[in-house]
């Protein structure tokens, strides 16, 4: 088995990335033996959507072949499990335009195949899936990002596993400069559970 952390943020190895790293200690210490890895959004190259809609004729093609979006769409099928994290960006909860553009294609490939194939089955149908988010106030100034990371997931047709405690939705982590969700042991705490109920989930199927 392999699950797979996709990180959300533009800065390498910051607040969202320590969370996810959590997490994944928390699969390593419910099975040694899965096999787990971190995508960084930073480090690849994933174009916005270009509403072309191309998509809906070629399932989990896209016409913006030249970036990094296939080698990742890959990763994320091939795995059984997924983590996404993200930090809250702005007054309204939004997300880094990197995530932003991840998650509208993943969208399409998701959705627009099913206008030419009523029975075609979504990319990450199934899979379970767990949230993170990172935000300067953290708590419940998260709850927004993470409700909104949730209603994409479930657009997928996946499976989103509930955090050991309140939000239930995810799990919230307080950080700033890069390094201080380390310092919120509530959150390192819940995302470390929140690994151990995502392999719980897998090991049931």
């Amino acid at each position: 088995m392999k699950i797979i952390g996709i990180v959300g943020s533009p800065r390498e190895e910051g607040n969202s990335f320590y969370l996810i790293n959590e997490a994944l200690k928390g699969v390593f210490e419910a099975e040694t033996s899965i096999e787990t890895e971190i995508i960084q959004l930073s480090l690849v190259n994933v174009e916005p959507c270009r509403a072309c809609e191309s998509c809906a004729n070629e399932p989990y093609e896209c016409i913006n072949g030249d970036d990094d979006f296939k080698s990742v769409l890959k990763e994320m099928r091939n795995a059984d499990g997924i983590l996404l994290a993200s930090p809250r960006y702005g007054p309204l909860g939004a997300m880094p335009s990197r995530m932003q553009a991840l998650l509208e294609r993943l969208m399409n490939v998701s959705y627009l195949p099913t206008h030419n194939n009523p029975d075609f089955v979504a990319p990450l149908n199934g899979k379970p899936c767990g949230l993170l988010a990172v935000s300067v106030e953290g708590r419940q100034n998260t709850m927004p990002l993470l409700h909104t990371l949730e209603q994409y997931a479930l657009a997928f047709h996946m499976k989103v596993i509930h955090a050991p405690e309140w939000p239930w939705v995810g799990v919230c982590g307080k950080g700033d400069e890069k390094g201080d969700v380390l310092k919120d042991i509530h959150a390192m705490k819940n995302a470390q559970q929140l690994g151990v109920l995502l392999v719980k989930n897998l090991k049931r199927k």
